[in-house]
């Protein structure tokens, strides 16, 4: 009778073991199972974010917000909500889809994450307009997931976004994309920095004179009654008011690209820094009182076709 006794109590200790066994073994799968999900979940939700945030958006503001004024300009940005109308006309977002990339048709669209349906996905845009038709554009989107800066000042016709020849905005945009901000992006802490804004205050008028001084060192500008700027075909050209002395030019960033009319003929396009032009044509009294007085009293024309 013991030994059956026996018998039935290391019988059910044994079931009992193994039930024991068989519930830490199922517990074990199912918290293995729970973290694969949510590692899973954790993995689309990343994806679904995109490359671009709302951390990233305040640096970029931080930094457009510090580097604008060095260049004389003032941007306003297109707060997510409300259309951006710049001096053409046109309003961003909504119209990006009748805009151009590089001259070609190309689907360039409102992706505040970076990741959407376009081949250009725009996380932000800034304008400043410039008077009359003039204004800088920025559109700062992602192009097969790489950040690209692009910009458009035309003033007529279909606005054509190219990437932009300032460095100083596509290294900045390129580095906030990639989250690494410099400590440039808000404020400038050297030398070289604060240097950079030596020309801020020249205004797009000012420059305009001294590319023409820079072209035709000779002309005594201050004696020409006709002299202005105007536009046609969405180029700018200042002059003296003749079909000579006429340059063609255009301002991106902190450079200035320009050709020189001569024989009739408007010669291959060459480019100065703002900064460099301001050394030549800025640095004395005397040249500051004859920019000065022109960009002020120049005739500024509108837009006109061939």
């Amino acid at each position: 009778m013991k030994k059956i006794i026996l018998g039935s109590v290391l019988l059910l200790s044994g079931l009992t073991l193994a039930g024991c066994g068989n519930h830490q073994a199922q517990s074990q799968s199912n918290a293995q199972s729970s973290s694969a999900k949510s590692t899973a979940t954790s993995q689309k939700a990343k994806q679904a974010q995109g490359p671009w945030n709302q951390t990233k958006d305040q640096q970029l503001a931080a930094f457009i917000n510090q580097w604008a004024p060095t260049m004389g300009q003032q941007y306003q940005r297109y707060d997510g909500k409300h259309e951006m109308k710049i001096a053409t006309g046109y309003r961003y977002p909504s119209q990006l889809k009748q805009t151009t990339v590089n001259g070609s048709q190309t689907s360039i669209g409102w992706a505040p994450t970076g990741k959407g349906q376009y081949a250009y996905n725009v996380v932000a845009l800034y304008n400043d307009d410039q008077g009359g038709n003039r204004h800088i554009t920025y559109a700062f989107a992602f192009h097969d997931g790489q950040p690209v800066a692009l910009v458009d000042q035309g003033t007529s016709g279909t606005p054509n976004w190219t990437p932009t020849k300032n460095a100083d905005v596509a290294n900045h945009f390129a580095q906030i994309a990639a989250g690494q901000s410099s400590q440039s992006t808000t404020a400038p802490t050297t030398g070289k920095s604060q240097q950079a804004s030596t020309p801020a205050n020249v205004t797009p008028d000012q420059i305009a004179v001294m590319i023409y001084s820079e072209c035709y060192p000779d002309d005594d500008i201050a004696k020409e009654s006709e002299f202005g700027t105007w536009s046609v075909n969405g180029n700018n050209f200042v002059g003296n008011g003749g079909s000579v002395t006429i340059v063609k030019y255009r301002i991106d960033g902190d450079n200035v690209y320009y050709s020189r009319k001569s024989g009739g003929e408007y010669g291959p396009e060459q480019v100065i820094s703002v900064k460099e032009l301001v050394s030549h044509q800025y640095s004395t009294p005397e040249q500051k009182q004859v920019i000065d007085a022109t960009a002020s009293s120049m005739t500024k024309s509108g837009e006109f076709d061939d």
